[in-house]
């Protein structure tokens, strides 16, 4: 009987100190590591950018538009066309092509955000939003 007793108490401690052990970590899917790459990847072409923003000289306010505004013609505009894709929504899709296309035959291929001027404003989307879609 005493020997049950023993045993009974050997498996409350083991339970208790396996429940305050962590967790094992469970594999990583498919979507996890595609979300860590593409966080890896935006916070990388930021602090690119902020270094690049840094060494311009203070007096540039209109070169740095005219830069944010060619790299939203011709990175932004088609990455926001493919998610807009993934999304189902080639509707939408077609918009930014045609934002891309006007600022890069009107806006000097791209510098000037003429598509705006004409009231097509931007409609940014992201990858992980056309996912959730």
């Amino acid at each position: 009987m005493a020997d049950i007793g023993r045993r009974f108490l050997a498996m409350i401690v083991l339970a208790f100190a396996v429940s305050l052990a962590p967790p094992a970590m469970a594999e990583r899917t498919w979507l996890e590591w595609f979300n860590g790459t593409m966080f890896e990847f935006n916070r990388t072409v930021s602090g690119t950018l902020d270094g690049i923003g840094g060494q311009l000289p203070a007096g540039s306010s209109e070169i740095g538009r005219g830069v944010g505004t060619l790299a939203s013609t011709w990175v932004g505009e088609p990455l926001n066309a493919g998610a807009y894709l993934l999304a189902g929504k080639p509707g939408e899709a077609g918009f930014a092509l045609q934002r891309m296309a006007v600022n890069v035959t009107t806006g000097w291929l791209g510098v000037v955000d003429r598509a705006a001027e004409q009231g097509m404003a931007a409609r940014p989307t992201d990858y992980g939003l056309a996912l959730c879609a």
